[in-house]
């Protein structure tokens, strides 16, 4: 009787070891986050204000301005399509008005609101550079 309780706690232990390996990867996909560009999101503006967007492009020279406390405006482009933004937070450290930028936020209406902004690294990925 002894032998029959051990091998059932064995294949409950496996079963708990198998459902929490599961939830753990069902967690690590939904928090994935892939980049969208400015295309995608200005051909399917309505797709992408329910639910936060991360959207990468370069700021449109000449547009980026400042208009209060922590709120810029601003155009992000990837030269197929153009899309304003607007953006309520500081800037990061890195900064670079003619880098490439990915903002995080949602569509309204004809402009993208960002609440956060990762700036990308341009001589890390540029060939030319190394």
């Amino acid at each position: 009787m002894i032998e029959f309780y051990r091998k059932n706690i064995k294949v409950i232990v496996g079963i708990l070891i198998i459902v929490v390996c599961l939830m753990v990867g069902y967690s690590a996909l939904s928090d994935a986050r892939y980049y969208r560009t400015v295309e995608e999101v200005a051909a399917d503006p309505v797709n992408y204000s329910s639910h936060e967007v991360n959207m990468i492009g370069v700021i449109v020279n000449s547009t980026f301005e400042q208009v209060g406390t922590q709120k810029y405006l601003f155009q992000i482009t990837n030269n197929n399509a153009t899309i304003d933004v607007v953006y309520y937070n500081a800037l990061p450290r890195t900064f670079n008005k003619e880098g490439t930028i990915v903002v995080i936020g949602k569509m309204n209406q004809t402009r993208f609101e960002a609440t956060d902004m990762q700036v990308k690294c341009p001589t890390k990925y540029d060939p030319e550079s190394e």
